[in-house]
């Protein structure tokens, strides 16, 4: 039988050199806007004091004396009736995961 003959081996072919691509020129960068210097806050006149009233006058009138505080209620209604609808969605979604685990 014949010796197989080694196949010579390819020569390795000089690989051109990429050329240097020139750099383009960096751009100057935006010089930011100087911030405008805040301007200093007028002090606000000292108001003068009220003379010191009688002890038979309340300080606050009887009308004012018994009523609260508005909290929003009043003003929208509807975010409050859409909060515990989120909440109470919410709370059965919790409930049924647990179930299903188990």
């Amino acid at each position: 039988m014949p010796k197989p003959m080694p196949k010579p081996m390819p020569k390795p072919e000089p690989m051109p050199k990429p050329e240097p691509k020139p750099m383009p020129e960096p751009k100057p960068m935006p010089k930011p806007e100087p911030m405008p210097k805040p301007e200093p806050m007028p002090k606000p006149e000292p108001m003068p004091k009220p003379e010191a009233q009688k002890g038979d006058k309340p300080a606050v009138p009887k009308a004012m004396e018994h009523k609260l505080p508005s909290t929003g209620e009043a003003t929208a209604p509807f975010f409050t009736a859409a909060a515990l609808a989120v909440l109470a969605s919410l709370g059965v979604a919790v409930v049924s995961r647990k179930r299903k685990k188990h």
